[in-house]
């Protein structure tokens, strides 16, 4: 699989744009593609209209082989809460849940629904922000969240599978980075 950042500027993709990029894909013998984000900020790649630039690109890859792994909601101000107080981190977080499960619901329910394969939690997680006892609760509260949010929202998505990525800064030893990525799997 590949992580694809969906950007404003894809929206300028044609049919024939959208097609080269799936073939592309395809040559390069990737078989899921996982969407970064589908809202960033305040800006909405997957927009309530059905005829959103994202869905609208994505119907081209149909028949290619291409399964599609929607990312969720992220917020422009990620990182800069990862540097605040617990109760400013955790208010975000409480408000990210809420948004990418209804940005999840637009994807299921635009007809034509796209097949959705998993789903992508874009905050990425380190070994530096989220080391003490309460972060890594907070971690698995909104992790847990997260997925009991999407499992109820649609028939299926109790199965659907849901990824995030971690990253290893060298700030906690390997052994407790191990152990945070394990309770975080557990969540």
């Amino acid at each position: 699989g590949i992580i694809w950042q969906p950007w404003a500027s894809h929206r300028e993709l044609d049919r024939k744009g959208w097609l080269a990029l799936g073939q592309e894909l395809v040559r390069e013998n990737y078989t899921h593609v996982v969407l970064q984000w589908t809202s960033y900020g305040s800006y909405e790649f997957w927009p309530q209209l059905q005829k959103g630039w994202l869905a609208a690109g994505l119907e081209h890859w149909h028949g290619l082989g291409l399964k599609v792994v929607p990312g969720l909601h992220l917020g422009d101000n990620y990182y800069r809460m990862l540097q605040g107080s617990d109760a400013m981190l955790r208010a975000h977080l409480i408000a990210t849940i809420a948004r990418s499960i209804a940005q999840a619901r637009k994807i299921v329910r635009r007809p034509p629904a796209v097949e959705v394969e998993g789903w992508y939690v874009p905050q990425e997680i380190d070994d530096l922000n989220w080391r003490s006892s309460a972060r890594l609760r907070m971690l698995r509260n909104f992790l847990s969240a997260m997925g009991k949010g999407i499992a109820t929202m649609a028939p299926g998505m109790d199965e659907a599978p849901i990824y995030a990525s971690t990253f290893f800064s060298g700030a906690s030893p390997p052994k407790e980075y191990a152990l945070m990525l394990r309770e975080m799997h557990l969540a």
